[in-house]
């Protein structure tokens, strides 16, 4: 959200999934301890939460490394889904944008593309409604 839609200046961590998870965390541990971050800045977590059917895209390449991130939809459904924070709103007001989304209904229907309509928490609707519930 901070990189590739300057939603927000910060993030208190990097969201990631890595082909080598270990090799990866020991250059992370290198970067938390050379620029003084949280050993946890760089966070795998989230790999358990990506729903079935997600895309990605290739946001930018270097020479030993391409950077994927989570075709916009994907992320939409996601953060909907997730749906915890005042963050995650902020986040889906700009992923609405981004996708041209003004109703929960469109909303809705973007998510239940990957997350099953009766596994959604009740907060989610609540929170397009919130979100959504002028068009805006």
């Amino acid at each position: 959200m901070c990189l590739v839609f300057r939603a927000r200046e910060a993030t208190r961590d990097v969201d990631g999934w890595f082909d080598d998870p270990g090799v990866v965390r020991a250059a992370a541990a290198r970067v938390a301890e050379a620029l003084q971050l949280p050993k946890d800045w760089l966070n795998d977590a989230a790999k358990g939460f990506l729903p079935a059917g997600a895309r990605f895209e290739s946001w930018r390449m270097f020479p030993n490394l391409e950077i994927y991130v989570a075709e916009t939809r994907t992320l939409f459904a996601m953060k909907c889904a997730a749906a915890r924070t005042e963050e995650d709103a902020a986040d889906i007001r700009v992923l609405a944008r981004e996708l041209a989304i003004t109703t929960p209904g469109e909303a809705l229907a973007v998510v239940e593309q990957y997350y099953a309509a009766d596994r959604l928490p009740v907060r989610t609707r609540l929170l397009l409604e919130e979100i959504l519930h002028d068009g805006s």
